[in-house]
């Protein structure tokens, strides 16, 4: 097989405007602090410190007094008070500006329904797909096997998998295959060529190491010059220093990655839900071994999961 490099899109990443929040409210709790503080000393001192709330010898004549007699912890405490009260009011009306006038239940299921029907008409486009005989027979099948194919027959042309698959299926069924890289596909209102999922593994030094320095030097020994550059070649992967070279097989990774300016969530957030994980895995396997007719089938199937 032998694909082409891929033609990614080196289109700076959009920048999101900043623009201004319709919501009403306080933008900055600072100045509601220092208001309250405010009004706080000026109670303490005006107020509870008022002649008419003492007598000639300065004794407290009422409650007012007594509290000025706490000193100057009365007016911390009364600018927190203040503070919880004066955010607490204008939350409520913030919050019920933010909330709008519309039904929230019509609008949840509006919602829905238009996701809904985004996951029918994708579903029904993947049924189309596999009916038309483009996925090979079984697929997706069980690692390794299913990837191997590729290598040890000469109908399967693509495997939907990230990079470090082309030296596995080269090792593994002792074929040369000349492998290209593509980016997926542009999405109508979603990922276009750009959008690529970047993973890699991590090296750590624990903080209860015994000899740090020895530990990142041998990191170090490990990701960068010659040693890294021997790994990337017995191993047919890209090396970890950026001024190393990536092996013939590897063509295009390096590239597509540069070239990569919004990063694709691990399996597309498939996984974020631990219960019912398997459950989306099972139903989405099932799509791709053509097991719904149509999409109504798929979009009932996924509901019926919640």
């Amino acid at each position: 097989m032998e694909a082409q490099k891929p033609n990614v899109a080196t289109k700076p990443a959009k920048v999101a405007d900043n623009k201004k929040s319709n919501v009403p409210g306080i933008k900055n709790a600072i100045w509601v602090i220092i208001a309250c503080a405010v009004v706080a000393v000026c109670l303490f001192i005006f107020w509870f410190g008022a002649d008419m709330h003492f007598d000639e010898d300065g004794h407290p004549q009422n409650i007012w007094g007594t509290i000025y007699k706490g000193g100057f912890i009365v007016p911390v405490l009364q600018t927190l008070f203040l503070t919880v009260i004066v955010l607490s009011v204008e939350r409520f009306f913030a919050l019920n500006a933010a909330k709008g006038k519309g039904n929230i239940t019509k609008f949840v299921a509006s919602v829905k329904k238009s996701l809904t029907a985004n996951d029918i008409k994708g579903a029904q486009e993947l049924i189309d797909f596999v009916n038309a005989g483009y996925l090979e027979s079984g697929a997706p099948g069980a690692f390794p096997e299913s990837q191997n194919k590729i290598g040890l027959t000469e109908k399967v042309a693509m495997i939907v998998c990230a990079n470090y698959v082309c030296a596995e299926v080269n090792n593994n069924t002792g074929s040369n295959i000349n492998w290209g890289l593509m980016n997926y596909p542009a999405v109508e209102g979603g990922a276009d060529s750009s959008n690529a999922y970047a993973g890699a593994n991590s090296l750590a030094i624990s903080k209860n190491c015994a000899n740090p320095q020895a530990a990142f030097d041998f990191i170090m020994f490990l990701t960068t010059g010659e040693f890294d550059q021997k790994m990337a070649d017995g191993a047919s992967q890209i090396p970890a220093d950026s001024r190393n070279t990536a092996p013939a097989i590897m063509d295009g990774t390096v590239e597509t990655l540069l070239a990569t300016n919004a990063p694709l969530k691990w399996n597309m957030g498939l996984t974020d839900n631990s219960d019912l994980g398997p459950q989306f895995k099972d139903v989405a396997i099932k799509l791709f071994e053509g097991g719904f007719k149509t999409g109504e089938e798929f979009a009932a199937a996924m509901d019926a999961l919640y």
